[in-house]
């Protein structure tokens, strides 16, 4: 299975910890697969010439991750302070985020070509290249998988929505219902994740439950998101089931709280 990561390659900068890790959900979601045998990934966005951009290449170098199309160019890279509280939950505080280059990216030609042979895409509702993604979707066959992250309000990309194949939101108990009734008249895998309260997935009025495992020392959940969402598209690509696909995407991401950043660097 070919998988493309596209989106945010970024440093995490943990101010308590005097630490800076690799992350963003791209880059997480690719090295959390580069370790499956059944999963080609593919990694595009666009970092800058900067240390943060040597801390993000050195840590991926040893990896089996399809890099041709992860572009350096001058300028800063993305990275994105983060704070943990006492319970190893992370928080942000405003200006926490510094987009840099990456907001900057456009497909080539060259990245069309390759996305159209991919099987899966997974990205972000910030990706600048949304739209066009699922535009060119209409003439190509692969899935596209959206991380909605903790928003609340769709209205910017209500008529998208309907074109994902899989929506992942990090939800809450309100939406339940409205995730519920709106799958009934849609073809779009809804997946609401709830942390350590487990998960809940939507598709023609079905639904799907599935507990979280529990952790007895969390460290930090920087990057259970972006590992979930990884292999559940992976599972479910391989297997069409998507409660076998939460499950394994529940204990792949569990394992993630147990250290800081998206993934632990050799």
């Amino acid at each position: 299975m070919k998988i493309l990561a596209l989106g945010t390659c970024c440093v995490d900068v943990y101010p308590q910890k005097n630490v800076v890790t690799p992350g963003g959900e791209a880059l997480n979601i690719a090295v959390q697969l580069s370790s499956r045998t059944d999963v080609e990934i593919y990694l595009m966005g666009m970092i800058g010439n900067d240390s943060y951009a040597q801390n993000i290449l050195e840590s991926i170098n040893t990896l089996n991750i399809h890099t041709k199309y992860l572009y350096q160019v001058k300028g800063e890279t993305a990275n994105h302070v983060i704070k943990i509280d006492n319970d190893g939950d992370r928080y942000f505080e405003n200006g926490a985020w510094n987009g840099g280059v990456s907001v900057n990216f456009s497909l080539s030609v060259d990245d069309k070509s390759i996305i159209s042979n991919m099987d899966a895409i997974i990205a972000t509702l910030w990706e600048p290249n949304l739209k066009e993604l699922l535009e060119f979707k209409k003439q190509n066959d692969y899935l596209v998988a959206v991380d909605f992250n903790d928003q609340r309000d769709f209205t910017e990309w209500e008529n998208l929505i309907d074109g994902i194949d899989i929506f992942f939101s990090s939800a809450e108990e309100s939406m339940k219902n409205i995730f519920l009734e709106r799958s009934k008249i849609s073809n779009t895998i809804f997946i609401l994740t709830f942390g350590e309260n487990g998960s809940v997935a939507y598709h023609k009025g079905h639904v799907f439950e599935c507990a979280a495992v529990n952790v007895e020392n969390v460290i930090d959940t920087t990057g259970c998101g972006d590992c979930y969402q990884g292999h559940f598209v992976a599972e479910y690509l391989k297997t069409d089931d998507i409660k076998l696909s939460m499950q394994r995407a529940t204990l792949e991401a569990a394992k993630v709280t147990t250290h800081l950043g998206g993934f632990q660097v050799d």
